[in-house]
Parts: C-alpha cells; structure tokens; sequence
C-alpha cells in the first residue's frame, strides 16, 4: 500500500513549497522507514574502508556478533582506531552493543541495513516494481540466524 502525503518545506529563496512525497508501507513489522538524513548517516559510516569491512564482518557474524577486540585482530587494526571506527558505526545506527562479562560484543542491526537498502530501492520503476516490494520485504524479516541447514 502507498501513502501520498503532502510536506511543506523551505525552498533556497525563503518560499514555502509543497510537496507530495510518496511513503511504501510494508506488511512487516519490522520495516523501518528511514528518511533522507538517516540514510545519509548511514552510507557516510560505511563510505570508508575500515567501517566496510567492519560491517561486512558483522553481517557475516550474524546475530552472536564479534568480541570488540575479534574485530580489532582481523582488521590488524590497534584497539583504539577499532573502537573508534565501532562508535562511528554505531552513531550511524548500523551496529549495536552490549556487554558479555569483560568483553563488548558488536553485531549489526539488520533492520537498519535493510532500510538502507530500501531506501535505495523503493522507489523502483516509479514504485511499482513488485520484484524490489518483495526483496525488500524480505530483507526485513533477516534477523542475522541461518534460517535453514548451513552446509
């Protein structure tokens, strides 16, 4: 289902503009609309090599995660430019933290990389690209657990 709703803004030269802006609602609870700023937020913290890879190591990780000083050692990185690339990320919203006895675990928030994704996407083919609606559709369901036999 579309919304079409109407938005006021301020142009360059101080007039008030109208516009219709279109919103895909999803039939998924977990679907995040994410809005221009936040999508900006999110591709600028992986725009740069180090939190890349970072990202790519979570999402491989899964839901478990990896141990703040796992990811230091695969990146031959030093613990502190570690720590500070995981703050850059997790600002952004992409990733999440908590606390395991002295270790901090990092996993990714899948939910907010598919709405990276969906941001890009959504307005496929003028919004009517059932093929995009279902991918991302499924992108919001992954939770980061194998859904089937890993082989």
């Amino acid at each position: 289902m579309k919304v079409i709703c109407a938005r006021e803004i301020d142009s360059w030269f101080g007039i008030k503009l109208a516009i219709l802006v279109q919103h895909h609602h999803y039939n998924t609870k977990r679907m995040v609309v994410m809005n221009q700023d936040e999508a900006l937020r999110g591709f600028a913290a992986i725009a740069q090599e180090t939190r890349l890879r970072i990202i790519r190591a979570l999402v491989t990780a899964g839901a478990d995660g990896l141990a703040s000083g796992a990811i230091a050692d695969s990146l031959d990185g030093s613990p502190q430019r570690t720590s500070f690339h995981l703050k850059e990320l997790e600002n952004a919203g992409l990733i999440q933290s908590r606390r395991e006895g002295k270790s901090i675990i990092y996993s990714a928030k899948f939910s907010a990389l598919s709405s990276l994704v969906a941001f890009l996407m959504h307005d496929c083919c003028h919004g009517h690209c059932k093929h995009c609606d279902d991918a991302i559709a499924l992108f919001a369901k992954c939770e980061g657990r194998p859904t089937g036999p890993i082989h």
